[in-house]
């Protein structure tokens, strides 16, 4: 039997107990989760928040052969700092390969910042890399490419072995930023099959659209999808929105506010604060459809969860849900366009019938089949 060979996942965004950060990368972690049905994997990660008051290494045992080892650096002055970071990775990649192994590949999720420590580790102990990118900061609407980073990313970039992107639209504007010297391919993300039967699929009785987000207005406009519903609903009174995700009091009280200013009635809202993936797959089956209005994407995992429970989507053409949803999964709408989301929510609540749910699913299942995943996977490993 052939030794597993061992992936070191570099991780720039992992979910860990900071409040605002639980479900932050939870996307990564499902690759991780995936790659260790054939690979040894070391998920590597560096949390350097002020809400935490100590420093030290935190190891999670995951199923199979997967270890996450999650660092917590106390910020301190930038200077320390700066040095603190690559003595901690360095004496951290050193204690990886004492207790797990050699490590013949590094995969880096997200470039910034972990991007620095692959190729910190490349060039000290002669191990290649690879890069995923998700990040929407290389789009020209949501550029956020400082000086510093751009010089960083670009010396990630052009060292790895091999990049991918999760979108079509990110590898383009990855291409247009000129930071790599090589087309990037397409990779991605992990959709995990539904375990819902297939029977279970029934349009719900009652409308319910579904809105699952970080409510980040400049990229998510949750805002404009309750101007939409206002509309919506004072023609059908009995409906609901659900919002789902993180947000902090604040936020959720500007929102609340918002509503009433629209005269959306507290009824006809449902607000649920983050929760698992598998719970919110749940409330994607009792839902009319999702609602995406998002102004700009790297890949919308949303929706591609939402298309692999049989939920239709309405959605806008903002960087990846338009690349792998066919017409009858779903409505796009133009992005920003308030009055064509409307007419889209009362299209599907007039016309319950109109998707076929298990046609949906099955289409997603083709789409995002893990055994292709997994092929790209042993190809890059090799």
């Amino acid at each position: 039997m052939a030794v597993q060979k061992h992936i070191l996942i570099l991780a720039s965004w992992y979910p860990n107990p900071n409040p605002n950060q639980i479900a932050n990368g939870n996307f990564i972690r499902q690759i991780a989760t995936q790659t260790a049905l054939n690979y040894k994997v070391t998920v590597l990660h560096f949390n350097q928040q002020t809400v935490f008051t100590t420093q030290g290494l935190q190891i999670n045992e995951k199923e199979n052969e997967l270890q996450e080892w999650i660092y917590f650096q106390k910020p301190k002055n930038k200077f320390f700092q700066f040095f603190s970071f690559f003595w901690n990775a360095y004496r951290l990649f050193k204690k990886i390969k004492k207790e797990r192994g050699k490590v013949d590949y590094m995969h880096v999720q997200v470039v910034w910042p972990m991007g620095i420590v692959a190729w910190f580790y490349k060039h000290v102990f002669g191990v290649p890399y690879f890069v995923t990118e998700h990040w929407t900061g290389y789009l020209k609407v949501d550029y956020q490419l400082s000086p510093k980073i751009y010089l960083f990313s670009r010396w990630v970039f052009r060292h790895a072995s091999n990049v991918f992107t999760v979108s079509e639209a990110l590898g383009n504007a990855i291409s247009a930023t000129n930071l790599c010297t090589r087309r990037p391919e397409v990779w991605h993300n992990i959709v995990k099959p539904s375990t819902a039967p297939i029977e279970s699929l029934v349009v719900p009785e009652s409308i319910r659209f579904l809105h699952v987000s970080n409510f980040r207005q400049e990229q998510k406009n949750h805002l404009g999808i309750l101007e939409a519903f206002s509309i919506f609903v004072s023609q059908s009174p009995n409906a609901q929105l659900h919002l789902v995700g993180y947000t902090n009091e604040t936020k959720k009280e500007e929102i609340e506010t918002y509503m009433l200013k629209l005269g959306i009635e507290k009824k006809n809202t449902v607000w649920t604060d983050f929760c698992e993936t598998e719970q919110i797959r749940e409330y994607m089956r009792e839902s009319t459809a999702l609602i995406s209005f998002s102004n700009f994407e790297t890949f919308a995992l949303t929706c591609a969860e939402a298309a692999m429970e049989g939920t239709p989507c309405i959605y806008t053409a903002c960087g990846g849900p338009e690349e792998y949803l066919q017409s009858n999964m779903g409505i796009q709408v133009p992005i920003g366009d308030i009055k064509s989301l409307a007419n889209a929510m009362e299209q599907i609540a007039n016309n319950p019938q109109m998707f076929d749910r298990e046609s949906i699913r099955r289409q997603a299942e083709q789409i995002f089949d893990l055994e292709n995943w997994n092929k790209q996977a042993k190809s890059t490993y090799k």
